[in-house]
């Protein structure tokens, strides 16, 4: 029987280190030549095991920092509350930015008019946005508005980092439900020169529909880099 990879041995233990709170969220791992000292491992084998544990959000890798520990219940977006994709994104620890922001008037087509429960044809205003996560380019988020929720965005727009703070904050608005359809599908090649990705490249859609007081008053396509976003879902007991 062959002996499992010596980094996938180092990997293991510094999960249960972590799961068993030796480690704690925010603590710094130990730097590489403390680890390779006390495994008795080279380096390349330290860096496998520390890229697995990033790769499985353990951990973040800032070179210059160190490896800090991650808060695994905030690092993926939980449906059963509403968040934002920046709110999310800072949750887990990285620094957000905004690569590029644009605002326009359009008209409803039929579809978004039937979700919006608006006219076909009737005016709403479209955020488009370029979300970046530690640098890198990470989702393009359209945010389509009806306009008399938030008169003040034309003039507001490029100063927003949070778009649902933005809304609570300024226009008193309670968020009161979502409802987010998730599916998958490749990048096109504009899609994919944006975010830095091969064309075809994986990628998540979420389709939001967000509702105040019962009416819906937003929709969001986001457009997110499928290797390095997850969404996770908590179930409780079975229907009887």
């Amino acid at each position: 029987m062959k002996s499992e990879p010596m980094y996938l041995n180092v990997y293991r233990i510094l999960v249960k280190r972590i799961e068993g709170g030796v480690y704690k969220t925010d603590d710094l791992l130990p730097p590489e030549p403390v680890l390779q000292k006390e495994f008795q491992v080279s380096r390349t084998t330290i860096r496998k095991a520390m890229e697995m544990l990033a790769r499985d959000s353990y951990v973040i890798i800032k070179q210059g920092k160190g490896t800090r520990v991650l808060d695994r219940k905030s690092m993926s977006q939980q449906l059963n509350y509403i968040s934002s994709f920046s709110e999310t994104l800072k949750k887990k620890g990285c620094e957000v930015s905004i690569l590029s922001i644009d605002f326009e008037y359009v008209e409803a087509d039929q579809q978004m008019a039937e979700e919006l429960e608006i006219e076909e044809g009737d005016q709403v205003y479209l955020l488009k946005r370029v979300v970046a996560s530690d640098g890198k380019p990470t989702a393009i988020v359209k945010n389509y508005l009806i306009p008399r929720f938030v008169p003040g965005l034309p003039k507001d727009y490029k100063e927003i980092s949070s778009l649902y703070k933005y809304m609570e904050q300024n226009w008193g608005i309670s968020i009161e439900s979502a409802l987010d359809r998730i599916t998958a599908r490749s990048a096109t090649k504009e899609e994919a020169a944006i975010l830095g990705l091969e064309e075809k490249a994986p990628l998540l859609i979420d389709h939001r529909l967000t509702r105040t007081m019962g009416t819906p008053f937003e929709l969001v396509y986001l457009i997110i880099d499928a290797s390095s976003y997850e969404f996770s879902i908590f179930m409780k007991g079975r229907i009887s």
